[in-house]
């Protein structure tokens, strides 16, 4: 069962579609992360707000993406 991000790129690899969604996401949600921390930094609720959507919305990514990984690419055992 595919569960997080190391064992995705072990069985998916880095090359698909589907890794390059997965990647996207990934990114986003880290960055999402990163403004929320510099929003509650310098006191930017507006920042806060926008940053912590982004950071949910990403998550959402990240679990259809390993949803669809084990879904459609099971481990053959």
């Amino acid at each position: 069962m595919i569960n997080n991000p190391v064992s995705y790129y072990q069985e998916m690899g880095f090359t698909s579609i589907d890794s390059l969604v997965y990647t996207g996401s990934l990114v986003g949600a880290l960055g999402g992360i990163l403004g929320v921390v510099n929003g509650i930094r310098y006191s930017q609720m507006k920042q806060i707000a926008v940053f912590g959507i982004m950071t949910v919305a990403c998550g959402f990514g990240l679990m259809e993406g390993l949803g669809i990984a084990n879904a459609y690419y099971p481990k053959e055992e």
